[in-house]
């Protein structure tokens, strides 16, 4: 009579059998999936910045908003820079690959990632070249708009019903522009060691009505630091108000005044705009040398100029609770109680990037300068799928007009 195995051992050798099958399987097929997903990842680059034919990837220091970064050659020229960065959607992570250009220019986007789950029909729309294809061509920071909002150089319309996917995606690739920014243009040790200087304030008229700037200069008239707008700018909200951007203004930065209007680049559709500034800075520079008056290494007690600037009174500081934490703001009021100067945001700031950060950003903080506390937030702007932080904004600025009143 013939004994039968256990069943435990029939079992046991349908598994390793399986195992071995399984595993074999594997080693057939790895090469091959890793293969074409070094293929997918290449490709990935190569739409993202057309012209270049090779990548070499570059290490990121720690902490680096990317997780990772290789620069685009055509021969042996560096043509730009493809990155990529995961930044929290609508329905969870999503993947952002970004080329940015030798002159800073977006060469091409391409979103998704492993764990994409952005709303079918809507959030997801972000995948489709007719979203993406709106960021090429363009240069950083740009901002998302509604419909009915004015288009402008610097804008990206929203998906229709996805403002939240389309604001994460924008603030992926101003992170990798930014990025990118830092490695073309560093920070110059002008600007870093030396971060108080006597400023000079002067106006010329723009195209709605006057626009301030306030200039520091070394002691050979080279423009060590310009801040642009007071309460009374009233510049063409996405076309003159480019002219309070960070890349309109670094641009000035080390330029010898007088400046000539031909030695800067003006902002497309803003020439009136762009030449206010120029001619304000001038100004400043005629005031500079009627004082003799050189920069200085340490601030010093307001020179007669600075006291022309509209900012003026303490800095009131509060938080209101935002999406997702308190949102602090700094502000200064007149004795009329208008906002003369306002900073959003502290070390405690954990808006949600590329959406709820924007309220720390110049286009949305300036909009509040020259209104009358306290604010209704009927009467400002708020960011297109960052109401809640918008609101935190405009409570804390209240509260701190509260404290203003109790002083």
């Amino acid at each position: 009579m013939k004994k039968k195995l256990p069943a435990f051992l029939v079992l046991l050798v349908i598994t390793l059998i399986a195992g071995l099958i399984l595993g074999g399987t594997f080693q057939i097929t790895k090469d091959p999936i890793e293969q074409q997903a070094i293929q997918a990842a290449e490709n990935a680059r190569k739409a993202a910045l057309p012209t270049a034919d090779s990548f070499t990837e570059l290490s990121l220091p720690e902490g680096s908003k990317l997780s990772w970064l290789y620069e685009g050659k055509q021969g042996e020229t560096t043509v730009g820079y493809v990155a990529m960065t995961k930044v929290q959607g609508f329905g969870g992570e999503v993947e952002v690959i970004a080329g940015v250009d030798q002159n800073l220019v977006i060469t091409g986007v391409n979103v998704g990632g492993s764990n994409f789950s952005e709303t079918a029909g809507l959030g997801a729309k972000a995948k489709e070249a007719d979203f993406t294809s709106r960021f090429i061509g363009k240069t950083s920071p740009l901002r998302v708009i509604k419909a009915g909002d004015t288009p402008a150089d610097n804008t990206v319309d929203a998906i229709t019903a996805a403002t939240i996917t389309s604001s994460a995606v924008n603030g992926g690739v101003n992170n990798i522009s930014a990025y990118v920014k830092s490695l073309l243009f560093p920070e110059t040790e002008t600007k870093a060691e030396a971060p108080h200087y006597i400023t000079f304030g002067a106006s010329s008229k723009g195209y709605k009505g006057p626009v301030w700037v306030d200039v520091a200069f070394d002691t050979t008239g080279k423009i060590l630091s310009l801040s642009v707008g007071n309460e009374k700018f009233q510049e063409t909200d996405g076309v003159g108000t480019q002219v309070l951007d960070a890349s309109f203004k670094d641009q000035f930065i080390g330029k010898q005044a007088p400046v000539a209007l031909e030695d800067v680049d003006v902002i497309t559709g803003a020439t009136v705009s762009s030449t206010a500034v120029v001619n304000a800075i001038n100004k400043a520079y005629d005031k500079y040398l009627a004082a003799d008056a050189p920069a200085q290494e340490t601030a010093p007690a307001p020179a007669p100029e600075a006291a022309a600037t509209p900012v003026t009174g303490n800095v009131f500081g509060a938080s209101s609770k935002g999406y997702k934490g308190p949102v602090w703001v700094d502000v200064t009021f007149d004795e009329s109680g208008k906002i003369t100067s306002l900073s959003v945001g502290n070390d405690k700031f954990k808006e949600t990037e590329g959406v709820g950060t924007q309220v720390k950003e110049s286009f949305f903080v300036d909009q509040f300068i020259g209104k009358q506390a306290p604010v209704a937030l009927e009467d400002v702007d708020t960011i297109t799928g960052a109401t809640v932080s918008s609101t935190a904004v405009v409570n804390a600025i209240n509260k701190a007009y509260e404290k203003s009143l109790g002083q």
